[in-house]
């Protein structure tokens, strides 16, 4: 705890202390803000003139079923990844409780059959297992895709149910610090500080920092109707990012990304048999470098080379009888290249290859193994018949240390029906089409560890399925809808089940089937009014009638939200109400869901439940520097709801912050 105190307040310190030395007070005087403007003039006309050679940079999968989050005009005071994706259709991000770990599910997959990407760097952590949503930091991040259609033809393995590939804000040149401390309900404290500018003519970079902790000491109602305090549930959790590029001449750019996460939680366990002495520690770290080359060999031509180191770290200790000690170590080396070649205007092509090594130990040293991975894919963009056709086809070879080599092909395709019609309304209609095999190695984790009731199996074979999907986007002015249907097979899973009455290991199962119906929409209405809402229909059987856990069948969420910004230029400076007013921003939402199954025999079941958040933000127009922000989540105050067998969600909670940005 002390290790973690120290280290927020010295990332925190860092931005303010480089700011400092980089120029002086925070407001800067004037030459400093003239050198800040010409540096970001020199920065922006190399990458204007590059951005014309090089082909533009459009989702490399355009026929899929993408959603694309704006995370800063989603945040909230206390928002975390969980609440930024509650509108995505077919994405359910499962809760343990206040700081605690967060999972993500795209068209009822598990948490591991989801990829998850930072800036083109795989955050799976190697070894196996999904990614804990809970360490990555809202503000610390610009955009989410969703990429609901994105399978193994595009990322490789683990991409069963989709992909969430982040992006962290675009570095600038012009200096920019930033600064927010937030109280909330259950003794929980966030602060953040964040830090941009050039460090010469064409260098820019940005540090971030976050550190948040909670008591995490919430009621709840237990299975049997008692009220209860959720004990030992406290957490701690820091986090930095450092990214910095550096345009090189005039066809090259160096990239640095480096990221650390680390939390400090204790362990209560299920809400039946609770421990208050289990306590667990997660470090998580990365680096990726990158090197990017335009016009290599051909005009328009990009190419570029990656290299990123993984490496985590998992610790868990319970002194009660009977105790249990567990501790690993994981890292993982990825080296690939990325070829995108334009073809004339009607499309491009892309080709690439990607090696990996992973390790996964554990502090005894009893158990050590590693694992080699290659691949190499390829795949092209054609549109035909005056762009009324699109077409996205797509393979990938993998071989993987101890498995037979995996052929993944996958196909799309876009219908525009209307392309040249006069009508500007008609022209954002599309039909989208996509099919294509999927496939998912066993992890490390299910092959050879050991732990507590649970067993290890050498034999298991690759996750292999079938998805595909069809659907209807449109889009005009401020106005935009979709809806698909989708269906996946997996002929071969992996799934835990016992073995014996004290054992419970990985097996290979067949017969798992998913399948639904998903629709958005988006509309601003005018008076400054903003409108949201998604429906997913998920319905995930296992050997024909047994339903897969945590997956409800129906999920509707909507928001309504009100931003001075959205409000005319004129109104805005047109008498003391609209300029006091400009800096308001308000937003409510619901979220309902069906009854669903907590586990894999059907013998437990959560029922439906609606939930109800509402929260706002205010820039005064005198010192729009700063920002108060409010937030209440579970209004209705449901202390009986649980995402998965034991780990009750907390009740109604609230949350306020300050902010600053200089």
């Amino acid at each position: 705890m002390r290790a973690l105190l120290i280290a927020c307040a010295a990332l925190c310190a860092l931005p303010l202390a480089v700011a400092r030395a980089a120029g002086g007070d925070a407001k800067g005087s004037g030459a400093s803000n003239r050198a800040d403007d010409d540096m970001e003039a020199v920065y922006q006309t190399t990458v204007r003139a590059r951005r014309q050679r090089a082909p533009r940079q459009p989702s490399d999968d355009p026929s899929g079923m993408t959603s694309v989050v704006d995370v800063q005009s989603r945040r909230g005071a206390g928002s975390d990844l969980r609440d930024v994706l509650a509108e995505v259709p077919g994405v359910r991000v499962s809760d343990s409780g206040p700081s605690g770990y967060q999972g993500i599910s795209m068209r009822g997959s598990a948490g591991h059959q989801v990829v998850v990407e930072l800036d083109g760097i795989r955050l799976t952590p190697p070894g196996g297992g999904a990614v804990d949503l809970s360490l990555l930091d809202v503000a610390q991040l610009a955009s989410i895709e969703v990429r609901r259609s994105g399978g193994s033809a595009r990322f490789g393995s683990g991409a069963l149910g989709g992909a969430l590939v982040l992006r962290t804000p675009r570095l600038r040149s012009r200096r920019q610090t930033s600064a927010s401390l937030g109280y909330g309900s259950f003794n929980s404290m966030r602060v953040r500080a964040s830090h941009g500018q050039a460090l010469t003519r064409k260098t820019r970079m940005l540090f971030a920092a976050s550190y948040r902790q909670t008591d995490g000491d919430f009621p709840y109602v237990d299975e049997i109707g008692r009220a209860r305090i959720r004990p030992n549930n406290d957490a701690r959790v820091v986090e930095a990012l450092l990214k910095v590029d550096r345009l090189v001449g005039r066809s090259w750019r160096a990239s640095v990304l480096g990221r650390f996460a680390g939390a400090e939680r204790g362990a209560p366990g299920l809400a039946q048999r609770e421990s208050a002495t289990a306590r667990q520690t997660d470090l998580r770290g990365l680096i990726g470098l990158s090197l990017t080359r335009w016009d290599l060999l051909l005009p328009r031509s990009a190419l570029t080379l990656t290299l990123s180191q993984r490496y985590g770290y998992f610790r868990y200790d319970e002194s009660s009888p009977p105790p249990v000690q567990s501790r690993n170590h994981r890292s993982g080396s990825t080296l690939g290249a990325r070829w995108v070649l334009p073809l004339g205007r009607s499309g491009r092509l892309e080709a690439g290859f990607e090696g990996s090594a992973e390790l996964l130990r554990d502090a005894s040293g009893e158990l050590s193994q590693d694992r080699l991975g290659l691949s190499a894919w390829v795949a092209s963009q054609a549109r035909l018949l005056s762009g009324h056709l699109v077409l996205a086809p797509a393979v990938r070879v993998v071989a993987v240390q101890g498995f037979d080599a995996i052929v993944a092909p996958k196909g799309g395709m876009i219908v525009r029906p209307f392309a040249s019609a006069s009508a500007a309304a008609l022209r954002g209609l599309e039909l989208v089409g996509n099919i294509g095999r999927r496939y998912r190695v066993p992890s490390l984790s299910e092959m050879f560890v050991r732990l507590d009731g649970f067993g290890s199996n050498p034999n298991l074979q690759p996750e292999d399925a079938l998805a595909g999907d069809v659907g209807l986007r449109w889009t005009w002015r401020r106005f935009a809808a979709e809806a698909g249907y989708f269906r996946r097979h997996i002929k071969r899973a992996i799934l835990f089940a016992p073995t014996s009455p004290t054992l419970v290991r990985a097996e290979n199962y067949s017969g798992i089937d998913a399948q639904g119906i998903e629709a958005a929409l988006s509309l601003e209405p005018g008076l400054c009014l903003g409108l949201r809402g998604a429906y997913t229909l998920t319905s995930t059987r296992f050997a024909g009638t047994l339903r897969m856990p945590g997956q409800p069948l129906h999920r509707v969420v909507g928001r309504v939200s009100w931003s001075g910004r959205r409000c005319s230029a004129r109104w805005r400076r047109s008498g003391a109400a609209g300029r006091w007013l400009g800096g308001l921003e308000l937003h409510a939402g619901v979220i309902g869901e069906s009854e669903m199954a907590l586990d894999r025999f059907n013998n437990v079941r959560e029922e439906g439940r609606v939930l109800l958040s509402v929260g706002g933000s205010y820039r005064p127009p005198r010192w729009s520097f700063l920002a108060l922000s409010a937030e209440g989540r579970n209004l209705l105050d449901k202390r009986d709801a649980v995402d998965t067998v034991g780990f009750p969600l907390a009740p109604a909670r609230f949350f306020v912050s300050l902010s600053a940005r200089f």
